[in-house]
């Protein structure tokens, strides 16, 4: 890192990490070089269930596309201080405002395997130089340091591997790969703060790994850690290159997953211990708080802002962001059909109507409820029958493997069944433990089985109402037996064909 009584640094801002490294011939810093460096440090995430620039472990469901647009604004994210000049301690804004958009789009394949891009375009980047300030830099060979206003950034594409675990496991993990190229200097070769220069090799990489812990069913914290490539660039006191990257968050899910509070830090600094390692001017981080609305048809909005906690390059006094994004949702069950014909219809002809069809679509014997195989899931008047259980942890609203294909069956036949309105999934849990804590962990294992029958059948959320019971409806109000506490531990499914009744109370149990 050249030495120079001229420093580059920039206003305090809020914390987050976000590494990167050298791809490519160092450059020679000279008095002359132009500053081509990616001075934007906000880098959106991939999907819109993902945080504002923490990744989630996720997949996106297979081929399941989605696309995202955000603004995010930036004051004071560079300045120049000159230590020893004809004013003492000057500080000059180098880019005093940027303003900068990204179109991000993203392709699920398989449940595991997410394709993803991102275009970035700067619409502002200015300075708050007066006359004698922008002679001041000509005079001492730093007038390039001026930036030379909008363009194009530099393109991400890459893809995200899920190696382990869901949204129901307590831990997850996932490795991600993005290769860069240099499309703003390709663009603009005079280009300055917008990306990286125009030297070969063009392509850099950028190397992470994303992790999750789930703490219960409405806190999820997120981890990056990651390695980037970037051309080395000497500008005054100032080296860039290879890049450590690091993010973190902690969010919490609301209103079946609808709503989402984040509160995020990221970064970088550089991966040279000889040049820039730990340095506070080559390791911005910023802390960031914001709020995202996830719409049951995938439609998504957000907002936040960030503030710099260190003084490294890129960092602004504050950062405002917006986005608005969408992702194709899962399963879609066909169009509604009025209610009262379907009562009198026998769609597959064997002998059964289809109100009381399991398959209404495929015939089968009453023996199988109308399907061609013995089913797991029967129609009843106003309720759901289940073969076996749904099973959870210990003490957990964590679904268990071997419920998948219950609910499965179960999201089959309301999908299948559209004049259902509403389903109320009900949780009841034994006598044991205090009665407030048995509320509330039947309150949450029934959101978990609506969360799964969205999320993996399907079924769409206006549909879905969870309720817990706690102890309050006992199958066998005076159970000693493991056996008859096992009874009394149960998820139950009450329909109705009526809007608006679904989230009716019962007092006592069916």
């Amino acid at each position: 890192m050249t030495m120079s009584p001229h420093t580059l640094t920039r206003s305090l801002v809020m914390v987050l990490v976000f590494g990167s490294s050298v791809f490519g011939l160092a450059s020679v810093g000279t008095a002359q070089t132009l500053p081509q460096i990616d001075l934007n440090q906000f880098r959106p995430s991939e999907l819109t269930t993902d945080g504002f620039a923490v990744s989630q472990p996720d997949g996106q469901g297979h081929l399941r596309f989605g696309v995202q647009v955000y603004f995010d604004f930036a004051r004071d994210p560079l300045e120049l201080r000159v230590t020893n000049g004809p004013i003492p301690d000057q500080r000059l804004q180098l880019v005093h405002s940027q303003l900068t958009g990204h179109l991000v789009w993203s392709l699920g394949l398989w449940e595991r395997l997410v394709i993803f891009m991102d275009l970035p375009y700067t619409f502002m980047l200015n300075d708050s130089l007066n006359d004698s300030q922008l002679a001041f830099l000509d005079s001492i060979g730093q007038s390039v340091l001026v930036p030379r206003g909008r363009g194009l950034g530099d393109l991400y594409v890459g893809a995200r591997g899920v190696l382990y675990g869901t949204r129901e496991d307590i831990f997850q993990i996932a490795a991600q790969a993005t290769l860069t190229t240099n499309t703003a200097s390709a663009s603009r070769p005079e280009q300055s703060y917008l990306g990286e220069p125009n030297q070969a090799p063009n392509i850099g990489g950028w190397f992470e790994v994303l992790a999750n812990f789930n703490a219960g069913d409405y806190i999820r914290i997120p981890l990056n850690v990651g390695y980037k490539t970037n051309f080395q660039q000497d500008l005054p006191s100032l080296g860039v290159g290879n890049q450590l990257t690091f993010g973190a968050a902690v969010q919490a899910l609301l209103g079946q997953d609808r709503f989402m509070l984040t509160v995020e830090t990221f970064g970088r600094t550089s991966a040279d211990r000889t040049n820039g390692f730990g340095g506070i001017q080559e390791s911005p981080v910023e802390i960031l708080g914001g709020f995202k609305f996830l719409h049951s048809k995938g439609f998504a909005t957000g907002f936040a802002g960030t503030g710099g906690v260190t003084a490294g390059y890129g960092n602004p006094d504050w950062r405002l962001i917006g986005m608005i994004g969408y992702t194709m949702p899962g399963k879609q069950a066909p169009a509604a059909q009025e209610p009262e014909p379907r009562r009198e219809q026998d769609t597959d002809g064997d002998g059964i109507l289809d109100l009381d069809d399991a398959c209404p679509n495929e015939p089968g014997p009453p023996e199988n409820d109308g399907c061609p195989v013995e089913q797991q899931v029967v129609i009843e008047s106003g309720s759901l029958e289940i073969v076996d259980k749904i099973y959870f942890d210990f003490d957990s609203a964590r679904l268990l493997e071997q419920s998948y294909p219950v609910l499965d069956g179960i999201a089959e036949v309301l999908i299948e069944h559209p004049e259902i309105v509403n389903v109320r999934v009900e949780g009841h849990t034994d006598s044991r433990g205090s009665a407030e804590y048995n509320m509330k962990l039947s309150q949450r294992r029934a959101e978990s089985v609506v969360r799964y029958l969205v999320q993996h059948g399907g079924v769409s959320n206006e549909r879905m109402v969870a309720q817990g019971f706690g102890e309050r409806q006992p199958l066998l109000p005076d159970a000693r037996t493991e056996e008859e506490h096992a009874r009394n531990r149960r998820v139950e499914f009450h329909l109705t064909e009526e809007e608006g009744t679904a989230g009716a109370e019962e007092e006592t149990a069916p």
